[in-house]
């Protein structure tokens, strides 16, 4: 191909030196004018009025080029034919200059609208008093034929040969010598133009290789991020360049090591591995910015090993700058032979520096968002939310493996003496180094939180038994206690642990594991600290239950559930009815009416009993005042808690009550308090009653008999009635101990002038036997059931019938 094009080369020479020789004839013969060389030559000629770009003059070969008639030639400006911007006129003189180039690339529209790149040649001439562009349009539009472009530049050789005869004619005596000048200056041209066409067509292949490259940018490469992308670069610029090695490496905080993140070598991907920079040419590239070596690189960095491993020979590295213009990677071509499109290489390489140094920005400010959503930024473990993700991971592992897991919740303990002794500084540097120590323990499997303070996290995995982890939490403990020394205080810290394990019998989410371990926690520091302790599932299950049934009779109290029953107190020999015993039910909405016996222990001793017991007592005292209105004078009993009739707003709140209610008389209310409760504080149940009897309110010593008292307490306890526990009642028949007891109170309750009632009447046979002990007053299933309060008017009626 080559030889061809310098064979037509060869004759368009000497085709040129005969026109030169024909020309110089005719020069020395008539000397023909640039009028006629303009008119009858067949290279488009335009001349062109500098300022405005109107076309002057246009020979007949541009009329025919252009499709326009020569009047109306005459009438356009060059701007109307060219459809270049203004914007890319400018770019393409400044490629002109930077490219040290003769002529100008346009791109020209004919008369049908056809578009045609064309090559312009100008030059300013001065004809007839007129300062004008010459210009000579050479058609280069993709597809003419080489041989069309060398004519054309022919053409212009001619015109260059016929302006030097002109200065033949006005000096004859050195035609020899401009002759002379001529043939050397077509030589020249020719071999120029040579060049030119090499360059051109170098510069082309660079054009298509960057025009593939940035659309790569642009399509392929545009949705890859991260490794993704630095690995596909990689491999598309190893092919692209034809080099042997190519990786994309990010600087260290430090700049003194590069991490290779991507890279392709020998047709495959480089496994990521990183080195120091001392002593490579990575170091300089860092330093100066960009470093091109076409050969001879390893004798260049002699102490740099890599190279020799590599066997290479060429290299070329640009740095990836962040927006601060601060060093963040390299990008790094190494080649095995000597680079000769090195130029070339480096041009492709620039084109991809600040794609990929964006790219390694992102992914930088991506990894310190991470750092931050999901590390602790002290001691940087693992924070909360990391640990809820592998918490929910290692549970869903352990279930589908059959296995165990250990969740342990560290506290230090006395840390807070740290922070207040000696700063919150020091107590930080005690922190991370405890939770170095503790990192250290660790498996790879397993993992290690902070929650925030001195509170710590571990998660093991892959345990077969609880007990597997007992020699874990012994060398943790031990670890722990070692002394920390910091700024030369020596510090002896000692850690509680709460240990839960997963599964359970029952289902439960990471979060109440999180809990149920804190709560064992708690337990340790409470057994004396620096110890772990495991959590005990039974007894948290009956703490949830308990905490499930105080908020349902909350809900119950509050929604109006609940309710009183009312069982009748009678004489059994005159059948008159002296009061009625309030009894709470309640009403549940799935499971019917309840007893308290099913709900009352839920609330001993908690404060919602004082709640629930003021509830029955206004509420008994309301019926007591419904009843009087129908004609019906029946006192209440009610069963008042020990923990409602110590409370100290119990005779504050009970005083309001009557005084809002003023239609209650004295007597209408009696409360009834277990003998167990009146003995746990004599003195004070005392003082209780006797404020109580000044209001009006008399009291009943439930479950008599069961208890322990002395005849002194009883003599102390203002109690006017004292009420047979139903266990003594109900055996009475069969067991004559039993019998005996009764006999016992009775005549006790005479003594001290008591009236006594017994409970759990259940037949006649047991009325009998207590009116013969005389015991009048009873309460029990042989004279009623407890009723729901409008039950009683009519019972009362049948009840009094003879």
């Amino acid at each position: 191909m080559l030889f061809k094009q310098l064979l037509r080369v060869t004759l368009i020479l000497i085709y040129s030196l005969l026109l030169v020789l024909s020309s110089v004839t005719l020069v020395m013969a008539d000397g023909p004018k640039f009028e006629q060389v303009f008119s009858e030559s067949g290279v488009v000629m335009l001349l062109i009025e500098p300022g405005s770009g109107r076309i002057v003059e246009a020979n007949p070969a541009a009329v025919e080029f252009y499709g326009y008639p020569l009047d109306e030639l005459q009438q356009m400006t060059i701007q109307q034919i060219n459809t270049f911007t203004p914007e890319q006129v400018a770019q393409e003189r400044a490629a002109v200059e930077a490219a040290q180039r003769n002529y100008l690339i346009f791109r020209h529209r004919l008369a049908n609208g056809e578009l045609r790149t064309v090559e312009v040649y100008s030059r300013p001439y001065h004809f007839n008093d007129q300062n004008l562009l010459f210009s000579i349009v050479n058609d280069i539009t993709p597809g003419r034929h080489a041989a069309e472009d060398l004519w054309h530049y022919q053409e212009q050789l001619e015109a260059m040969v016929d302006a030097q005869v002109q200065e033949i004619e006005r000096n004859r005596s050195y035609l020899n010598w401009i002759l002379v000048g001529a043939l050397l200056t077509q030589a020249l041209v020719i071999v120029l133009l040579i060049i030119n066409i090499q360059r051109k067509r170098q510069l082309q292949r660079q054009q298509t290789q960057t025009n593939l490259a940035l659309t790569a940018l642009a399509t392929t490469f545009a949705p890859l991020s991260g490794e993704d992308f630095y690995q596909a670069v990689c491999q598309y610029l190893a092919n692209a360049l034809d080099v042997d090695y190519f990786f994309v490496a990010a600087l260290t905080s430090d700049g003194q090591r590069a991490e290779v993140l991507a890279g392709w070598a020998d047709g495959a991907p480089i496994v990521p591995f990183s080195y120091a920079l001392e002593g490579t040419p990575c170091e300089d590239v860092c330093d100066k910015n960009r470093l091109i070596r076409v050969e001879g690189i390893q004798q260049a960095y002699p102490n740099d090993l890599l190279l020799v491993d590599l066997q290479a020979q060429a290299y070329i590295g640009c740095v990836l700058m962040d927006k601060c213009q601060q060093p963040l990677g390299l990008l790094v071509a190494l080649s095995r032979k000597p680079m000769k499109n090195a130029k070339s290489v480096d041009t492709l390489m620039q084109l991809y520096v600040d794609r990929i140094s964006a790219e390694m920005q992102r992914s930088r400010v991506e990894k310190q968002l991470t750092q931050m959503a999901h590390f602790d930024p002290l001691t940087s473990l693992s924070n909360r939310t990391l640990l809820a993700d592998y918490l929910k991971h290692a549970m869903a592992q352990a279930v589908r493996h059959e296995q165990m897991l250990a969740i342990l919740f560290i506290d230090l303990d006395g840390f807070k003496t740290v922070n207040d002794t000696y700063s919150h500084a020091i107590g930080d540097q005690v922190l991370v180094s405890l939770a170095v120590r503790m990192k250290k323990m660790i498996r790879d499997e397993d993992a290690l939180a902070r929650l925030g303070g001195d509170e710590f996290v571990a998660v093991m995995q892959h345990l077969h038994q609880s007990n597997d982890c007992i020699p874990f939490l012994n060398r943790l403990l031990q670890v722990i206690s070692e002394p920390v020394i910091v700024e030369g205080i020596e510090f002896s810290i000692t850690a509680s642990i709460g240990v839960v394990f997963y599964p359970q019998h029952e289902s439960i989410e990471a979060d109440q594991l999180l809990r149920q371990a804190d709560q064992a926690m708690y337990q340790a520091k409470q057994a004396g600290k620096n110890r772990y302790h495991l959590f005990d599932i039974e007894r948290d299950r009956a703490q949830r239950d308990q905490h499930e049934g105080l908020l349902r009779v909350r809900q119950a109290l509050e929604a109006g559930e609940l309710e009183l029953y009312y069982q009748p107190k009678v004489n059994m020999r005159s059948r008159e009815v002296v009061g009625a015993e309030a009894l709470i039910r309640w009403n549940h909405p799935d499971r019917g009416v309840l007893p308290p016996a099913e709900f009352l222990s839920l609330i001993e001793n908690h404060p919602l009993a004082i709640d629930v017991g003021h509830w029955v007592l206004v509420t008994a005292l309301d019926q007591v005042l419904l009843w009087r209105e129908q004609g019906i004078h029946l006192p209440v009993s009610v069963n008042i808690d020990a923990i409602h009739l110590q409370c100290p707003s119990f005779v504050p709140q009970l005083e309001l009550a009557l005084n809002q209610r003023p239609g209650i008389e004295p007597y209408d209310l009696q409360l009834e308090i277990l003998e167990t409760t009146a003995l746990d504080d004599v003195t004070q149940v005392s003082n209780i009653m006797q404020a109580c009897r000044k209001l009006g309110v008399g009291f009943a010593l439930d479950d008599f008999g069961t208890g322990y008292s002395s005849l002194t307490y009883l003599k102390r306890l203002p109690a006017e009635l004292l009420k047979i526990d139903r266990s003594f009642v109900l055996d009475m028949l069969e067991d004559p101990e039993d019998l005996a007891i009764l006999d016992g109170v009775i005549r006790l309750a005479g003594a001290f002038q008591r009236q006594v009632i017994a409970e759990g009447v259940e037949t006649q046979a047991h009325c009998d036997a207590l009116l013969k002990l005389g015991c009048e007053l009873g309460q029990g299933y042989a004279i009623a059931r407890p009723m729901p309060a409008s039950e009683i008017p009519e019972w009362i009626r049948h009840w009094q019938q003879p």
